[in-house]
């Protein structure tokens, strides 16, 4: 009877070695985060649709599809059977903050997997952008909507809707790219480095004061119900099914809303502005004052562009409680990371942190803001803030209320002034 053979053995991993990188799971979680995020957008188009009726399920499905877009700002070009068309701008920022989760998660799963160094760990992150930026770009040179006739703006034989071929790769990748090299780094990261803790609380600074914005809101609402029945006026009473889309919508927009009052409440503005000019709308000390008889003057050819500015009126110095949204999400967070980080790495960890907050509001407001481009002849009118400017006045406040925030915690002894004792087995 012939012995069984024994087992081969098994070879030792070499020491040294990492796993290798996961293309292949970088292509399919690209892939599946593309597939829920468009999921997300036919789930709000349906809905809208179930509740508006009147509409075929084919079209409903296409503007799901421009819904997937509009979370990463795609352009939504409309045009017609004539010369004139237009492009128009604008991130729903409640599905762009969906999609940043899906691949954030989807980055951290890869970063976790590949080991190694931090920065291999936000590449395989990052890998997951190209399957789903090319899933958007092909299926926006598929999908287009053809409407009936009676757009007499666009031309007589109706209009057509279709996203832009090359934004739809360009942004989807920007953002698949950062969300995933994000979750990638965090994922390799240990949770003392200063670096994860920079990262974490510029992105808690953020989320913070985008809330607190939206509390001051409400709270507004409240105290001044005049205010609260204008707009209820405006959003209701149009019929059940036009009710749900605007309130629909404006659930899309809440972000949005927040961060047009957080930028005013850091020291910014909110506006309209176009190539040569620039109207500041609601700015510290100041709203606009809209009267009947007023038309904005990039609105009207025969009023000059430059130097001539919106009717505004003074704010009550109640208004100034908005001050809160950025001092507490700053000063709160700056207490966090001195507690979180150790005495040597604080001062980087606040000024990374300050940094990212300002990289969250610039990005953040660039997506909030609304363009409207006209394609013949070329001119684009945006309402939103001025990116720059806004971005330097959120580091400052990143920098100045984290500091605060780190002293706080120092003073009030939730840390060691002079770091951990050292090792009693050391020499």
């Amino acid at each position: 009877m012939n012995a069984e053979a024994p087992p081969s053995p098994v070879a030792a991993p070499i020491a040294g070695t990492q796993p290798a990188f996961p293309w292949a799971s970088a292509l399919t979680r690209g892939l599946l985060a593309f597939l829920t995020v468009t999921l997300v957008g036919q789930l709000i188009a349906f809905a809208m649709g179930l509740v508006r009726g009147g509409l075929a399920t084919s079209t409903i499905a296409k503007l799901g599809w421009f819904y997937a877009l509009a979370f990463h700002r795609v352009p939504i070009e409309v045009g017609g059977s004539t010369s004139a068309g237009y492009r128009i701008s604008v991130a729903f920022l409640t599905g762009t903050g969906f999609a940043v989760w899906v691949l954030y998660r989807q980055g951290r799963a890869l970063g976790g997997r590949v080991g190694g160094s931090a920065r291999r760990a936000a590449l395989a992150g990052a890998a997951i952008a190209p399957t789903y930026a090319i899933a958007f770009a092909l299926l926006t040179l598929v999908v287009k909507l053809d409407l009936g006739a009676g757009f007499a703006l666009l031309g007589p034989t109706g209009i057509r809707v279709q996203g832009v071929a090359v934004q739809s790769l360009v942004l989807p990748l920007l953002l698949a790219a950062g969300a995933g090299s994000a979750g990638g780094l965090i994922a390799a990261l240990p949770s003392e480095s200063w670096i994860r803790v920079a990262a974490v609380g510029g992105w808690r600074m953020f989320c913070v004061a985008l809330g607190l914005a939206l509390v001051g809101l409400l709270v507004l609402a409240t105290v001044r119900p005049a205010g609260l029945a204008t707009y209820a006026r405006a959003m209701m009473g149009h019929g059940l099914g036009t009710d749900v889309l605007l309130l629909g919508h404006q659930a899309l927009l809440l972000p949005n809303q927040s961060l047009f009052v957080l930028v005013p409440s850091m020291g910014g503005c909110v506006g309209v502005h176009g190539t040569d000019f620039w109207y500041p709308l609601v700015c510290p000390g100041h709203l606009p004052r809209l009267e009947d008889a007023f038309i904005p003057p990039f609105a009207n050819p025969s009023v000059p562009v430059v130097g001539t500015p919106f009717p505004s009126r003074s704010l009550p110095i109640a208004y100034a409680l908005f001050l809160l949204a950025p001092l507490v999400a700053t000063v709160w967070t700056g207490r966090a990371i001195r507690r979180a980080a150790d005495v040597q790495t604080w001062s980087r960890a606040l000024i990374g942190a300050g940094a990212v907050f300002a990289v969250c509001v610039g990005v953040g407001s660039w997506l909030a803001g609304i363009t409207v481009r006209n394609t013949s002849p070329p001119q684009s009118i945006t309402f939103g803030v001025r990116v720059l400017p806004t971005a330097l006045i959120a580091l400052a406040w990143g920098l100045g209320g984290g500091a605060i925030g780190g002293l706080l915690a120092l003073r009030q002894g939730a840390v060691d002034p002079v770091g951990p004792p050292p090792n009693p087995t050391s020499e």
